[in-house]
């Protein structure tokens, strides 16, 4: 977007845990660098398919930023939100490119818990001029953690060695184009590791 088209539509899908809709679903809405944008809208209620459109207007005059897109129902507490970042070009152009984007999953991306599962999922990305980008560029599926167990682990590990997608802890990062914060993967080690093994 920029300062001729600084408007857009964002549809989000409710559904449960089968992949029905959840029409009625009260959908909370959040955003990051939320000073740059026109009367953001904060709830939306899902219609009779179980979705919900809104529109995204960003100011006019300001210069290029970012703002992703949280969306969720946060009276649920195992609810499972879903993001989406926008771009908008201003006067000044970054070096390094910034892009926006979506992760679109193929299948429900929801496992049964007692048998896991893999998830075929597409990302779709964006330059600041709307185009697809050209060559590979670096991006992470970052898989959340919900309050009632654990999704993801390290196999074969000591014990000291937790992955910070454990209920244990959580690592938390934020990048400076869209000012949003996010939970990153990775280990640490923990006071489980005795005196003989930091030792050695």
């Amino acid at each position: 977007m920029d300062s001729v088209g600084n408007t857009s539509t964002v549809t989000v899908f409710a559904h449960d845990s089968s992949g029905a809709p959840l029409p009625g679903e009260n959908i909370n809405i959040a955003y990051t660098n939320v000073q740059n944008l026109h009367n953001p809208v904060t709830q939306v209620f899902a219609d009779i398919t179980g979705r919900a459109t809104f529109d995204v207007v960003f100011k006019i005059g300001i210069d290029t930023t970012a703002t992703r897109i949280t969306m969720k129902n946060e009276l649920v507490l195992n609810s499972v939100g879903c993001s989406v970042t926008l771009l908008f070009k201003g006067v000044t152009v970054p070096v390094t490119p910034i892009y926006g984007g979506v992760i679109n999953f193929n299948t429900t991306p929801i496992l049964d818990p007692n048998i896991g599962g893999l998830l075929d999922a597409t990302v779709s990305l964006y330059d600041i001029d709307g185009n697809v980008p050209v060559g590979d560029i670096a991006t992470t599926i970052v898989v959340g953690e919900p309050e009632l167990g654990t999704t993801a682990w390290l196999y074969t590990t000591a014990p000291w060695i937790y992955n910070s997608l454990w209920d244990y802890a959580g690592i938390q990062s934020g990048t400076s184009w869209d000012a949003s914060t996010i939970i990153s993967g990775g280990y640490f080690l923990s006071d489980l590791m005795s005196d003989a093994e930091i030792n050695a």
